[in-house]
């Protein structure tokens, strides 16, 4: 979920106090937006928000670790991104999950009170809000609502790591990798679903990132001046594309449609270029297969090009 930032966030860091009614309005406007708050009415967001604290944490520096004792703060993150790591201090850390605005984390010693099970990252300048425990103790009846939904969103975080394992492991990108560089990989991924029809890249586009195909099928097409469109092939499950744009950051060549209601794995630029940092041996892995691919495709296209010009 991507919170309304830029309003909101630039009252948030006002200091003065003549702006509070303002300040609180704005923050339930924000949590509202928050899964952690999902069914909670504006009295009840705007009941805790005296007991949040706004925090600001730099690039790449760490929240809390894994092991950490006390603190058994919920973080809602405003602005910037989060990793969550496994092992940070180990030799073979594994990036368990990344974090976005609207998400939230810390949720696990909140309910067990037990030491933290992962280490937290700064990707980037964050932004956050910190509810402490405490807060909660006397407003039983939010704690209640506030511990359901925590309950669910650790539930669904369970359920889709294990499914971006399943399905990235089901691929050719995964083989010759162990389990810890799947699960490691299949964190910096996304699903994404279309509709047959759905436009999911258009020519032109200036966003980096490949896809995997999983589900369905996927239509490559190009253009010309007459804006007709002609398919120049058509993908299924286990191939990729977008793959040019992931390594140049250069605007898509083609553009690509769903044929069928197909679900993608989705590798962003950024985040390839953290894995080249963090990982790089997994990083390496998978551009050898990536490139593989491409230079199979340039072979293509130089027997297609010969045999135009005989």
């Amino acid at each position: 979920m991507v919170l309304q930032q830029d309003p909101i966030l630039a009252i948030i860091n006002h200091q003065s106090n003549n702006d509070r009614f303002q300040v609180d309005d704005l923050l339930v406007r924000l949590l509202s937006q928050v899964q952690l708050f999902e069914d909670f009415t504006r009295e009840d967001i705007s009941a805790i928000i005296g007991s949040l604290e706004k925090i600001i944490f730099l690039e790449n520096e760490y929240i809390f670790h894994e092991g950490d004792t006390g603190d058994t703060s919920v973080y809602i993150i405003v602005s910037g991104e989060v990793v969550v790591v496994k092992g940070a201090m180990s030799k073979s850390p594994v990036e368990m999950a990344r974090l976005s605005p609207g998400e939230s984390f810390g949720e696990t010693s909140l309910i067990d009170r037990k030491p933290r099970s992962a280490s937290i990252r700064a990707v980037n300048r964050c932004t956050l809000l910190k509810l402490k425990s405490d807060a909660l103790v006397k407003r039983q009846r939010l704690a209640a609502k506030l511990l359901l939904n925590m309950s669910r969103l650790m539930a669904t975080r369970l359920r889709n790591s294990n499914r971006k394992c399943e399905l990235f492991a089901a691929t050719p990108f995964a083989s010759g990798m162990n389990d810890y560089e799947i699960r490691t990989f299949a964190s910096y991924l996304e699903i994404r679903f279309f509709l047959n029809g759905d436009n999911i890249m258009n020519e032109d586009d200036a966003e980096s990132y490949m896809c995997i195909i999983t589900e369905g099928q996927v239509n490559i097409v190009k253009g010309n001046s007459t804006n007709d469109y002609k398919t120049i092939a058509t993908l299924g499950r286990g191939q990729s594309f977008g793959e040019m744009s992931l390594f140049d950051g250069q605007p898509r060549s083609a553009a690509a449609v769903a044929s069928e209601n197909t679900s993608l794995l989705v590798l962003k630029r950024e985040y390839l270029c953290d894995m080249v940092r963090d990982m790089p041996s997994i990083a390496a892995k998978f551009t050898v297969k990536v490139g593989t691919i491409l230079s199979q495709r340039l072979r293509i296209m130089d027997k297609k090009l010969i045999n135009f010009i005989n």
